[in-house]
């Protein structure tokens, strides 16, 4: 009783009462105090506040608001409703009350997959569930972890998207991993080093040149990937090539022979030979 008193009086002399709320802001948790309708430091909380001046001193801190790791959600929430008193108004905003954390759903995956609208590998997320970071996820009103996952897996799984030399990273070490650890995260695309096609020069006269042309794929199957220069996507398959658009129909999209003649020729070393010189013999 006495304690409620004092409250009383320190609210009215000091000019409000201590509000702490936790609440969504752009996308994160964020815990904040105020004193009356202005906002307050946590060290200014009186002592009575300690848990929430312990948690201070172990949060971020973003323009006077502590972010609240998701996995950390749990043990805040329990400090909120610990507090009470008539100059203690401490409010959970409800969509933050509703989360409840449970075991990852046995559907759940974290997919990275080509997009033929966009030419690049994106993610996509069944549940239409959102990654939080460090392996905790979150749909409608439920949230969980996955365990295993490491601080090297949360650098691909903040990706959204996958472009440029990160492909081959990605690739070659990241989704194997993934798989030899058992986790929900993958990508069906691999990665060869033989090239989607090779042209072979067969013979040259004084007015044609005979070439050998060899696809590994269809030309229908074969897709530039343009942040990374010189790799197409085949099949899903990533190997080094051009696609058939990319030589300006001077060579054909399926494999055979060709005899280039009269200003094919010129044409044909000016236009095509710098884009394949890797994959060009004899």
């Amino acid at each position: 009783m006495f304690r409620r008193i004092f409250e009383f009086i320190e609210s009215a002399v000091t000019g409000g009462a201590y509000r702490i709320r936790l609440e969504k802001q752009q996308g994160s948790l964020v815990l904040l105090a105020f004193k009356g309708r202005n906002s307050l430091s946590f060290s200014e909380l009186p002592d009575r506040y300690e848990p929430i001046k312990h948690l201070a001193r172990t949060l971020p801190l973003r323009d006077c608001a502590l972010i609240v790791p998701i996995a950390r959600l749990a043990e805040v929430k329990a400090i909120m409703q610990s507090l009470s008193g008539s100059t203690r108004e401490v409010y959970t905003a409800p969509d933050v009350e509703r989360l409840r954390r449970v075991e990852m759903p046995a559907d759940f995956a974290v997919s990275y997959l080509w997009s033929k609208e966009n030419s690049r590998i994106e993610q996509y997320i069944t549940r239409m569930a959102a990654h939080l970071g460090s392996g905790w996820f979150a749909a409608a009103n439920y949230y969980w972890w996955v365990e295993g996952t490491n601080i090297d897996d949360n650098r691909w799984l903040t990706k959204r998207v996958i472009e440029g030399n990160e492909i081959i990273e990605f690739l070659t070490h990241t989704v194997p991993d993934w798989k030899r650890r058992g986790l929900p995260y993958g990508c069906d695309l691999r990665l060869s080093d033989d090239p989607v096609l090779s042209i072979l020069i067969r013979e040259v006269q004084d007015d044609a040149v005979e070439i050998a042309i060899d696809w590994k794929s269809s030309a229908h199957s074969i897709a530039e990937v343009p942040s990374l220069l010189g790799h197409v996507n085949a099949e899903g398959v990533i190997r080094p090539g051009v696609s058939p658009q990319q030589l300006g129909g001077l060579v054909p999209g399926e494999s055979g022979t060709v005899s280039l003649t009269g200003q094919d020729i010129p044409r044909f070393l000016r236009d095509v030979v710098p884009r394949v010189q890797p994959w060009i013999k004899g």
